[in-house]
């Protein structure tokens, strides 16, 4: 997270009264607080989190901004800290029970997530050998409270990956197959394939 991000939010934090700091800070960022410790080391443990990745933000505006999700990951047994997703280089991290905004990317990501639980079939006898069956279920409860539509808010991550593999991409077009580091090296040097072409961006397009 940027510096001005995170001294916005620290100063958000700091003007908390002490009840209101102390709950906000347990819950957002699921930092264990002990009777001794200050405001100043509070918020100190809260830089350390925020530098290892982007914290959701609570919401407080009528409404997400363009590109944003509301939502609330619900805390269940076994699952209090915040939930950490990694899409293409974009590190969110999400707290349990508390309304945030996230990137609506990242609310679909969630969403993609399924684990394997049994499911109990009631019309069977219980001494059924198919009372109990193996599906696909949810691995995370989340309620979708509002969200706005609009361009991804981050796409800094998706277009800098874009950006490295894109030589990669060119290959596989003139050559039918990804290729290693060394080989496209070989390729660049040699002139095969030339980043600067004309024609890099409509030839690389349809490559996934």
């Amino acid at each position: 997270m940027s510096t001005e991000s995170t001294e916005t939010i620290i100063q958000e934090l700091s003007a908390l009264d002490w009840p209101e700091f102390r709950k906000r800070v347990s819950e957002q960022f699921s930092i264990r607080i002990f009777k001794e410790m200050t405001k100043d080391q509070i918020l100190s443990e809260v830089r350390k989190k925020m530098n290892d990745a982007n914290y959701a933000t609570v919401a407080r505006s009528e409404a997400p901004k363009p590109g944003y999700s509301r939502i609330k990951l619900a805390k269940s047994q076994g699952k209090s800290r915040p939930k950490i997703k990694n899409i293409n280089g974009y590190r969110c991290a999400i707290p349990r029970g508390v309304v945030v905004d996230v990137p609506t990317k990242v609310y679909l990501s969630i969403l993609d997530e399924y684990e394997l639980a049994q499911e109990e079939d009631l019309s069977e006898p219980e001494n059924s050998q198919n009372r109990w069956r193996i599906v696909q279920a949810p691995k995370e409860i989340v309620q979708l409270i509002a969200q706005t539509d609009g361009p991804d808010p981050k796409p800094g991550h998706e277009l800098l990956k874009e950006k490295k593999n894109a030589p990669y991409k060119m290959f596989v077009k003139e050559f039918g197959y990804w290729p290693t580091d060394k080989e496209l090296k070989a390729a660049l040097q040699n002139r095969l394939i030339a980043i600067n072409d004309p024609k890099f961006l409509a030839n690389t397009a349809s490559i996934d």
